[in-house]
């Protein structure tokens, strides 16, 4: 990217207050070389997110700080993108990750063949570092050969509810269960051939400030 292209996105971007930039890059510290000229400590951009994509523990623990650095300089959300998740990835002893405000991990599934086949795909989460996992999302049972499937989870409070693994209602979800570790389970009944699977389970954490004409 180049500096006219920052100004050429600044014309764009500027103006539109009412929407919700977010910005998506590789290479964090190339990021303030690439604002534009007016930025003015991010008082024209109150609107812009910067959102980092990581695939391991590896590279969210080199970019994670370099990121959550953008907030002294006037960036007001940062997120990351982890798609797609190549390994395991863990918050716990991470105080920046406490600074994010957008999280988003990846859901897609694809089977090829097979007779009287079923498959349960559970996102879950751990508070004890994975000793036992809660279901916080049961997509609605696939029985297609292809099919696609999208749900939103928001950190915050939600009514008492049974912990389960494996076992909460299909095509339900514990809106607000939280932690700082997360996986997928599946369970499949048949055979199956051609078969992938990639999810994609997007985490909204606090992304909209409080307060009237916050974004102004």
């Amino acid at each position: 990217m180049s500096r006219p292209g920052a100004r050429r996105r600044g014309r764009i971007i500027r103006p539109t207050t009412l929407l919700r930039w977010l910005l998506l890059t590789k290479r964090i510290p190339n990021v303030l070389k690439m604002l534009p000229a007016d930025w003015d400590g991010g008082r024209n951009y109150r609107h812009v997110s910067i959102v980092a994509s990581v695939y391991n523990q590896a590279e969210f623990d080199r970019d994670l700080p370099r990121l959550i650095a953008l907030k002294s300089h006037g960036v007001r959300c940062v997120g990351l993108s982890i798609e797609p998740q190549l390994g395991p990835i863990s918050i716990i002893g991470c105080p920046e990750a406490r600074l994010l405000d957008w999280v988003i991990n990846g859901g897609d599934f694809t089977f090829g063949s097979g007779a009287a086949t079923t498959l349960d795909v559970y996102l879950q989460t751990s508070f004890d570092g994975g000793t036992n996992w809660c279901d916080v999302v049961h997509f609605a049972q696939f029985t297609t050969a292809s099919a696609r499937a999208a749900a939103a989870v928001v950190q915050g409070a939600f009514a008492p509810a049974a912990v389960t693994d494996g076992t909460l209602a299909a095509g339900t979800a514990n809106a607000g269960l939280f932690g700082p570790w997360w996986r997928v389970k599946y369970t499949v009944v048949g055979a199956y051939t051609a078969t992938t699977i990639r999810l994609d389970a997007f985490a909204n954490v606090g992304i909209v400030p409080a307060g009237v004409n916050a974004f102004n």
